[in-house]
């Protein structure tokens, strides 16, 4: 299948930022701050959309913030491979209650199967997050890597 002309010039542009900021790094002995901005998708927005979270749904905090931390480590889990996603998916379920283990384990891997067909390219790590509940529903911040090599 070709590539449309909107896709081509998405990675047109992320080419140029890998090697404006390879360029940096090169000036600055590999010291360099990127802050994100213009073209980058928001992590939250990411997350968002990638665990159909809707404003209105979600009246109580604690389920959410499971909800989020879920969802994080989905993410997070997608982008490792081999025997670092098993150790992710397996530190994580032998947190939870030995009942509901199995079926949280099958939970994470549709995600991860989700994450890797909704946002393929996408490799940066959710780090952190704040959740803000706010009278137009909740705001949810991300704290994300830069794009992993």
């Amino acid at each position: 299948m070709a590539q449309s002309r909107k896709d081509r010039q998405k990675q047109k542009k992320r080419k140029a930022r890998r090697e404006k900021i390879a360029r940096m790094q090169r000036h600055t002995g590999g010291e360099v701050l990127v802050v994100p901005h213009g073209g980058l998708v928001s992590m939250s927005a990411a997350l968002i959309d990638f665990m159909e979270i809707d404003s209105q749904v979600w009246p109580d905090e604690e389920q959410l913030r499971k909800v989020i931390l879920l969802g994080m480590v989905a993410w997070n889990a997608a982008i490792a491979s081999g025997a670092s996603r098993e150790d992710l998916i397996q530190s994580t379920t032998a947190t939870l209650p030995p009942e509901v283990r199995a079926e949280a384990r099958v939970h994470l891997k549709t995600l991860i199967q989700r994450k890797e067909s909704l946002f393929p390219d996408n490799k940066r790590l959710m780090l952190d997050y704040r959740l803000t509940m706010q009278p137009s529903g909740p705001y949810i911040q991300i704290m994300s890597s830069l794009d992993k090599p």
